[in-house]
């Protein structure tokens, strides 16, 4: 039988909430930073940049957050402005990916179009 990987134990029993609380924490801490880094300004990424940076302000704070809101976070993360940081770990060495998978898990049945967030798209 294979060893888990250490992501995988550390999110496997984590709530939505706190799934949001990681993703909301690291993104407001580094994001702006890193996502400079990783699409400088003469980039063709430009409006997925501003987008993305448009998005990151409009992030509730963990205490106002909707699950609504959080399961947009989550499949931003996945597969949209949220994206570039699927692999990017935080202090714990946990990709963001991971923790969008494992609140994810939370959201069947969450209708997103009750999400107060705006979604800019590239």
């Amino acid at each position: 039988m294979s060893k888990p990987k250490e992501g995988k134990i550390i999110t496997s029993g984590l709530t939505a909430a706190e799934c949001y609380r990681r993703i909301y924490d690291w993104h407001k801490s580094n994001g702006k930073s890193q996502i400079a880094e990783k699409y400088p300004s003469s980039s063709s990424m430009g409006g997925y940049v501003s987008s993305y940076l448009t998005l990151l302000k409009s992030l509730p704070s963990p205490e106002n957050v909707t699950s609504e809101d959080m399961c947009v976070v989550f499949n931003e993360v996945l597969t949209g402005l949220m994206e570039w940081s699927y692999r990017e770990k935080d202090f714990d060495g946990v990709a963001m990916h991971e923790y969008a998978r494992q609140g994810n898990s939370h959201c069947s049945g969450a209708d997103l179009k009750k999400s107060a967030l705006s979604r800019p798209r590239h």
